[in-house]
């Protein structure tokens, strides 16, 4: 989830997998490990981006952890894109 300078929440894009032809919708994704949000007139200032697992499972061990994991961002700003890691 991405929250915008004036703590608006800003949800990822899901499909309905009864009815994969529909147009997706921001709506929170429990089944994907990969998720897009898109954001049509992004306000100027401090964005957050927040993850929560979701049925994640516990390590073995308090050394280990159970995967490994990666963010990446990417934003278009007219035409330009720009990515971080």
């Amino acid at each position: 989830m991405l929250v915008d300078p004036s703590n608006g929440q800003h949800l990822p894009l899901t499909l309905n997998p009864a009815v994969p032809n529909s147009v997706a919708v921001p709506l929170a994704n429990h089944r994907d490990n990969v998720e897009q949000v898109v954001i049509n007139a992004p306000a100027a200032g401090l964005w957050q981006i927040q993850v929560r697992g979701f049925s994640v499972p516990k390590a073995r061990s308090p050394m280990r952890c159970p995967g490994a994991f990666r963010l990446r961002a990417t934003a278009r700003w007219h035409g330009a894109l720009a990515a971080f890691r």
